[in-house]
């Protein structure tokens, strides 16, 4: 993937085939791309395919393989198949892609954020859907860990940011052996605008919205002190914004 510019526009004509092939990311990406119904198949990731998106891009249509993977790093980037740092639009996606991941004693304590399609939205994720299993093992002292079905965390002060439509069906499992803090989501970890929230005053950063979660959503922690300090949800695990017409059809624990 390469930088472009706003007014280019990028379709898939046919699936591509990543095996053995070393992908760097976008940093940014202005323009549109369509995955045109198509897949990318026997991706090893371990950066998204875009690192960010400005304001007017759009990434729509496009499926990660079942035969795709990824590794965590070490650093607090938010984390995604597609879009690390979403600012624009992320429309009709899939991923069946599994994650399955175990962070070890000598990984450097950090927040880290994931999603299996994106890491934060600062905009709009929409129609998408997940069929993918997420397994996670924390070894150590990690940090804040926001894991998403499908997004990470939605962050903004303004009420424009929305997940929509949205439909988790793989099951999310954590196992934190020495967690800091933990929020988890089907559909997404947290909603949050990242300042204090005065309990007198009404706070909105956006909404998710008309989403389902299908799938198991459970965290496992090695102490009951762990598991007060996390937040645990169907469909979202912390909210600060609106929560609006979402089904969870699973248990979480």
């Amino acid at each position: 993937a390469k930088d472009c510019e706003a007014h280019v526009v990028a379709t898939l004509v046919r699936d591509i085939d990543l095996k053995g092939v070393e992908l760097n990311p976008a940093q940014s990406f202005n323009g549109t791309f369509n995955g045109n119904s198509k897949e990318l198949k026997n991706w090893e990731a371990t950066a998204p395919l875009f690192r960010s998106l400005s304001s007017g891009a759009v990434v729509r249509n496009l499926t990660i393989a079942s035969s795709c993977s990824y590794g965590l790093s070490e650093d607090s980037e938010p984390q995604a198949f597609i879009v690390g740092v979403n600012n624009g639009l992320v429309n009709g996606c899939t991923n069946e892609a599994s994650v399955s991941y175990t962070l070890s004693d000598a990984v450097t304590p950090v927040d880290r954020i994931f999603g299996t399609l994106v890491g934060e939205c600062n905009n709009k994720v929409t129609d998408c859907t997940n069929l993918g299993n997420v397994e996670i093992v924390l070894s150590a002292q990690t940090g804040a860990q926001h894991i998403g079905g499908l997004v990470g965390t939605f962050n903004s002060p303004n009420k424009t940011v929305a997940v929509e439509n949205c439909t988790n069906q793989g099951n999310i499992t954590v196992q934190a052996n020495a967690p800091h803090y933990v929020n988890l989501g089907g559909v997404c970890a947290q909603g949050c605008n990242g300042t204090p929230v005065i309990e007198s005053e009404t706070v909105s950063v956006g909404s998710i919205s008309a989403c389902v979660n299908k799938g198991e959503i459970t965290l496992v922690v090695s102490s009951a002190s762990e598991a007060e300090s996390s937040n645990v949800g169907g469909v979202i695990g912390y909210a600060e914004g609106n929560v609006v017409s979402c089904i969870n059809e699973a248990t979480g624990k």
